[in-house]
């Protein structure tokens, strides 16, 4: 990694592991930010506006007692896409190595006070909560993976530290207060709830709504720019089963008012992505209401039955409820928080006229899962069963294991025209 030291401004290259304690700066870009090669080409050459922010962070160290800072602007060389690719895949570690963190809130004006209880975060400060950099999606790691955080306004006056501003950051990120005073906590967040807390932010490239996300699921793979942010985020999701089978990644619920376009290149008219996911999501956006959602486990078993995907989708076992020839109730292992005796229940549709060697289904994606009361029922044998109870009528059925490939089930037709 690169770090830049505060006194000469020149950068230097270090083992992440051997590197000497350093600070680090999270903040929103802004117009003329420096770069790697301002900085090793043009150092004298200090017109850009980003000069100022680097000036600042530099003299804020020095009072703090550390002579090295990590800056994403200037510290990536991003004409190497080995390096960039490297330092994306790191990022989470350098936030959490540093010795901390200055969230830098260029659009928070000084003498901001902010109440440190409870009730009082939640009437603190409009512009606090307003601020930019609770709306982008790199800054949502950068707010978890260090151990500490401290908040600076526009004069580089100092706000409060994230650990006593949880009560605060919680109601305006909905990070679980325990992943906000412990990093590690995070991995005992189930996956729909950690993509939840992403659901609202943006990115200015598409694909970094995904890779932006790496560290929160320690998960790595390879940065395709131009792959576009759907095909990145199924690659996450993709990455993620490999090392989960937490069944909450397949709680999202498409929202009929979204869809992915790109321009064609024959017509001036736009035309909505014909691509599939089945059982994945395409977006974070669709994790939005997945905030109260928790993992269970069915009989009891902490261990699930593993999962794989396959060229014909994803290949899975669940509990099934079968509620006509044609439309499933799948059962996931995992339920509501406000609804924590029953599962959660995803609509599946039987697609007969495909052939497999499992059955076919297709996703039901503008339903919402739905809570699945699950109850004990001795046999005469003496067994124990689950049995499921659901729709009016109290409709009780007993669980069936299906294997099942998850097929395609996204293609949307949108066409709108381009105004001129």
């Amino acid at each position: 990694m690169w770090l830049l030291n505060i006194l000469s401004l020149q950068l230097c290259s270090f083992e992440l592991r051997q590197a000497p304690q350093f600070a680090i700066l999270s903040h929103t870009w802004g117009k003329e930010e420096v770069t790697f090669q301002d900085l090793t080409e043009r150092p004298n050459d200090r017109n850009k506006l980003g000069w100022k922010k680097i000036l600042g962070m530099c003299a804020l160290c020095r009072t703090m007692g550390l002579d090295w800072v990590w800056i994403d602007t200037c510290c990536i060389d991003k004409s190497s896409s080995a390096e960039l690719s490297e330092a994306i895949n790191s990022m989470f570690a350098y936030y959490n190595l540093s010795e901390f963190c200055i969230a830098y809130l260029e659009d928070v004006p000084p003498d901001i006070h902010l109440p440190h209880d409870e009730i009082g975060g939640e009437k603190s400060s409009s512009a606090f909560r307003e601020s930019r950099w609770f709306t982008r999606g790199w800054t949502l790691q950068e707010l978890i993976a260090p151990k500490r955080v401290y908040f600076h306004a526009r004069d580089w006056s100092v706000i409060g530290e994230k650990a006593s501003l949880i009560h605060i950051l919680h109601s305006i990120t909905l990070v679980d207060p325990k992943v906000l005073g412990e990093p590690l906590m995070r991995r005992h967040c189930c996956i729909a709830e950690r993509m939840s807390w992403a659901s609202r932010r943006e990115t200015t490239r598409p694909e970094d709504e995904a890779y932006s996300l790496m560290g929160i699921f320690s998960v790595h793979m390879p940065l395709l720019y131009g792959e576009g942010g759907k095909r990145a985020f199924l690659r996450l999701q993709q990455e993620i089963l490999k090392e989960s089978t937490d069944h909450s990644l397949f709680t999202w619920t498409a929202m009929s008012k979204m869809h992915f376009e790109e321009p064609s290149e024959t017509t001036n008219s736009v035309l909505a992505y014909a691509d599939w996911g089945g059982l994945l999501a395409y977006s974070t956006r669709e994790f939005a209401h997945c905030n109260k959602v928790r993992t269970r486990y069915l009989n009891g078993k902490i261990d699930r039955e593993p999962y794989e995907m396959t060229n014909m989708g994803l290949r899975i076992s669940l509990p099934t409820i079968e509620l006509n020839e044609s439309v499933y109730l799948a059962i996931l292992d995992c339920s509501s928080s406000d609804q924590e005796k029953a599962y959660l229940g995803i609509w599946l549709l039987q697609n007969n006229h495909k052939r497999t060697d499992g059955k076919g289904f297709l996703r039901l994606i503008h339903r919402k899962p739905v809570n699945v009361k699950v109850e004990r029922l001795d046999t005469v044998l003496g067994d124990t069963l689950d049995v499921v109870a659901q729709l009016p009528g109290d409709c009780v059925r007993e669980v069936k294991i299906r294997m099942m490939f998850i097929e395609e089930s996204r293609v949307r037709e949108v066409r709108t025209e381009k105004s001129d």
